[in-house]
């Protein structure tokens, strides 16, 4: 394989020894013949003009790479075929990007430590009225990260340390949380988060910005292009639930009903945070090694793990966050969606065990004028940092207005 081609593929493999370091040791995959992988890939519009030879010389050298990585391949397709769909993807966008086809960059390696990135890249500002930022002195256009209500920052360190883009970085500090460290110091609005935003805009002068909000921060990147339609030129929302927005009759999923219980109980009865607390993350050091490639791609990155609980993690964050929570849910997002002007991009994870990507596309397309939606395949909630280039390559072209492809993406 070429090495660009190869640094996809091997990029997708590390996020399965990101997720679980002993997955591949404890089980193999089946892939189906190559024929039958033939037959499926000429069968795409992405690779529609490759004759059969090319796809089968080129799944050849990158099966042959993959069990060189040490992936065990079974005996016959069927385990682990959602792993080995993903594999086959990846194989192909690598090589389809070394012929231009695909307009994956190649992946940078796992960033440095945050504290470095932000060291060396960044400079840490404060508004005449007090509030803290981070910008980035490299780049031209000007991105708004919208982290995820109370997570710590360090999450995002793929893309705000990634060299080769030339967004010029803005991070906001919310009244809620510390903007490193996360937690949940207050359970100020969002109407607060939105207009500390703002006072950053005007500190820095940015007219005109693209927006990125991750998870519960999407809301709050909604009620900002809302409100400011002259400033946001686009709107790209990762994993963002809209529960509590009407415009779909889809389910919530499971961890959107045990959540929303422990916000109902906490709300009702605050002296039991202290405790559901030390459950809450007690109960996620002690989650079992992933039997299957579905558990596989709800995982985070297991250096992630304990950041995903920062909310949580003292009885007072948790009683903050569970009156946030609510709070939001019964915000006018709807009522939002439908005033901004600004193209959005929905891109979502085709195995996200946290929100309903069903019923966040089908509330955008009942309330937002322009919108457009993506799933990455054997992604969950964390497209941003495990699926960097995927994500990269929607967010580059979204920006620029351009379309985006892969065999890793379905449009919605």
């Amino acid at each position: 394989m070429a090495l660009f081609a190869d640094e996809i593929l091997q990029d997708a493999l590390s996020e399965i020894t990101l997720r679980d370091p002993t997955f591949l040791e404890r089980q193999s995959v089946g892939f189906p013949p190559i024929p039958a992988l033939v037959e499926r890939y000429r069968a795409t519009p992405l690779f529609a003009a490759w004759d059969d030879a090319a796809i089968e010389q080129r799944l050849t050298a990158g099966l042959a790479a993959v069990f060189e990585s040490g992936v065990r391949s079974a005996e016959e397709a069927g385990p682990q075929g959602r792993l080995a769909a993903v594999i086959g993807d990846s194989i192909m966008d690598g090589l389809a990007a070394e012929v231009g086809a695909v307009a994956l960059q190649a992946p940078p390696r796992r960033a440095e430590p945050l504290a470095k990135i932000l060291q060396e890249e960044y400079s840490a500002k404060t508004t005449p009225d007090g509030v803290n930022y981070l910008v980035r002195e490299k780049g031209e256009r000007w991105l708004l990260v919208v982290n995820a209500i109370g997570i710590p920052l360090y999450v995002w360190s793929r893309l705000l340390g990634d060299s080769q883009h030339d967004y010029r970085i803005l991070v906001v500090e919310s009244e809620t949380a510390d903007l490193i460290a996360g937690g949940m110091r207050s359970d100020a609005d969002l109407a607060s988060d939105v207009g500390r935003i703002v006072a950053a805009l005007d500190a820095e002068r940015i007219e005109a910005i693209d927006v990125v909000g991750w998870c519960s921060g999407g809301r709050v990147a909604v009620q900002l292009a809302a409100d400011q339609p002259e400033r946001v030129l686009s709107l790209a929302l990762i994993s963002t639930s809209l529960r509590g927005v009407p415009g779909s009759d889809a389910k919530a999923t499971q961890f959107e009903e045990d959540i929303g219980g422990i916000f109902d109980s906490v709300n009702r009865a605050p002296e039991t945070g202290d405790f559901l607390s030390e459950l809450l993350v007690n109960s996620s050091k002690l989650a079992q090694p992933p039997t299957d490639d579905a558990m596989l791609f709800r995982l985070p990155a297991r250096e992630h793990a304990s950041a995903l609980t920062a909310p949580l993690s003292t009885g007072n964050y948790l009683r903050n966050y569970c009156r946030r929570m609510v709070q939001d849910k019964a915000h006018p997002t709807g009522e939002a969606l439908s005033r901004i002007r600004a193209p959005i991009l929905a891109i979502a994870g085709s195995h996200d065990h946290i929100i309903s990507n069903d019923h966040t596309w089908a509330t955008l397309k009942a309330h937002a004028k322009a919108v457009q939606g993506a799933a990455v395949n054997g992604a969950g909630h964390y497209a941003h940092d495990l699926q960097y280039p995927y994500f990269r390559l929607m967010l580059d072209a979204f920006t620029r207005g351009r379309p985006f492809a892969a065999a890793r993406v379905e449009t919605l």
